[in-house]
């Protein structure tokens, strides 16, 4: 991992994103533990990493190697009210009553809640991940 991000520095890069299929859930993996390690030696370098498909609305299901303590860990919200109508679908009663609330304000089902493996507040932001629709986008509803 350190040779991936150390080419990355290297050719000027700044902002690393990450996103990866980890299976191990709020654990301090040796990943985790060389992205911190990584940033303490180079702190020009942001890394990102997203917080993982694990949530299923469950507490402490953040993906390693977003349990990095210096790690940017991003999550996935639900879109807002007006994405929804674009697409052709509404934020209704059943979703809000299956989303815990008002759909712009919640984390989507599939992201992953803190706190992480240490008690820190993960993932530190958030952004749609749900309804959206981009230029090149699968069917509606898919993310």
């Amino acid at each position: 991992l350190d040779r991936v991000l150390e080419l990355a520095f290297e050719a000027g890069a700044r902002i690393h994103s990450n996103s990866w299929g980890a299976t191990k859930h709020n654990v301090y993996t040796a990943h985790a533990v060389d992205m911190d390690e990584f940033m303490y030696a180079n702190q020009e370098m942001l890394i990102l990493v997203a917080a993982g498909n694990g949530g299923r609305a469950a507490e402490g299901t953040i993906s390693s190697p977003s349990t990095a303590k210096s790690v940017l860990t991003v999550g996935a919200s639900l879109n807002s009210d007006r994405s929804f109508h674009a697409l052709g679908k509404t934020c209704d009663a059943e979703l809000r009553e299956e989303t815990g609330g008002d759909c712009p304000t919640n984390l989507a089902f599939f992201s992953p809640h803190g706190p992480g493996p240490d008690g820190r507040l993960k993932p530190e932001v958030v952004a749609p991940g749900y309804y959206v629709a981009s230029a090149d986008s699968a069917e509606s509803g898919e993310t």
